[in-house]
């Protein structure tokens, strides 16, 4: 309770008696004091418990970890801070099936926690479960200064999860045209199919974003590519 509440001075009293239970898990969520303590951002308590020898790989009734904890909630200090005491650091684990760490700071468009990650050593190409990478989810919800930010760190332009979509794919159906300008002056490829025969063209057309097309036929796409229907950048306008 007392690391719920971030009574770091209650904390350390308590910690000098050394038959006291670190990894004591409440009975509601599941969480131990340090869950606790990382979940809200208690830097002191998290400090106190990961010098006493407090288990940093405990998961609670969702599976997760301290580290994921304060990740989510943005605490970055303590985020450092776990990253600090950590022998090993497991960057690509997956919070139920679906997210890396990082995929998740980077579809949340958190710039600053991205690249503490990848500063700590975090695997820009590392996919979930679906081959999705953290650039891909980034391209997608248009977060543009993180895409660049990948980009600069080796992100493969080109990955291809199960429905064999791209991060120019993925800017290009939802209309981010900033980010597909991005992408195309990196280098991305212009002409690659998904799934259902679409490029980036027939992605942006297909769902109307006016901006994206011109700025991929300006660029030299293919007017005429043909999806697994037959159907053509013009077919899907006209329809």
């Amino acid at each position: 309770m007392v690391a719920r509440k971030g009574y770091a001075s209650v904390v350390a009293l308590l910690l000098e008696n050394n038959n006291i239970e670190l990894n004591l898990k409440d009975t509601e969520y599941g969480q131990t004091p340090l869950l606790s303590a990382a979940e809200r951002g208690y830097e002191a308590v998290v400090k106190l418990l990961l010098e006493k020898g407090a288990n940093r790989e405990s998961q609670d009734k969702m599976k997760r970890t301290p580290f994921w904890l304060a990740l989510k909630n943005r605490h970055k200090a303590v985020v450092k801070l776990l990253l600090t005491n950590s022998d090993r650091l497991e960057l690509e684990s997956e919070v139920n099936n679906t997210w890396t760490q990082l995929t998740w700071a980077a579809e949340e468009g958190d710039e600053a926690m991205v690249k503490l990650l990848l500063d700590e050593g975090a695997n820009p190409n590392f996919p979930n479960k679906s081959g999705q990478t953290p650039l891909f989810w980034a391209a997608g919800k248009g977060h543009r200064t993180v895409v660049g930010l990948l980009l600069r760190n080796d992100a493969d332009q080109e990955p291809r999860g199960e429905d064999k979509e791209t991060p120019l794919h993925a800017a290009a159906y939802y209309g981010h045209e900033a980010v597909v300008r991005l992408l195309l002056e990196s280098g991305a490829q212009k002409e690659l199919k998904s799934r259902l025969g679409w490029t980036p063209l027939l992605s942006a057309t297909i769902n109307g974003h006016e901006a994206v097309v011109e700025l991929l036929i300006k660029s030299g796409v293919d007017l005429e590519p043909k999806d697994i229907y037959g159907w053509t950048p013009l077919s899907w306008a006209a329809a």
